[in-house]
């Protein structure tokens, strides 16, 4: 997938992995399912352990403007789970 700065990413997954790539200013994951889903960062810099955070069901997270880019943001909703996500860059 390419997406360039300025553009807005809207989609729904069920029962998948999917990677909201690198560069985005805010993200909105809400989980739609029946089951709880995951997401973690994939940041190479530095030597930080990282873990999955968990999203209950009918729950959703937010990552706001921070003032620079995220990371690749892995979202796994396999399972059966599923879910919305708004992603701006």
């Amino acid at each position: 997938m390419n997406v360039s700065e300025a553009q807005v990413l809207t989609s729904s997954f069920i029962d998948e992995v999917f990677v909201v790539p690198q560069g985005a200013r805010t993200i909105d994951i809400n989980n739609t399912g029946t089951t709880a889903i995951t997401f973690l960062g994939n940041s190479n810099i530095g030597t930080l352990v990282l873990s999955p955070v968990t999203i209950a069901q009918s729950q959703g997270y937010s990552f706001g403007d921070i003032g620079k880019p995220y990371p690749n943001i892995i979202i796994d909703c396999t399972g059966g789970g599923s879910c919305d996500i708004n992603v701006n860059y």
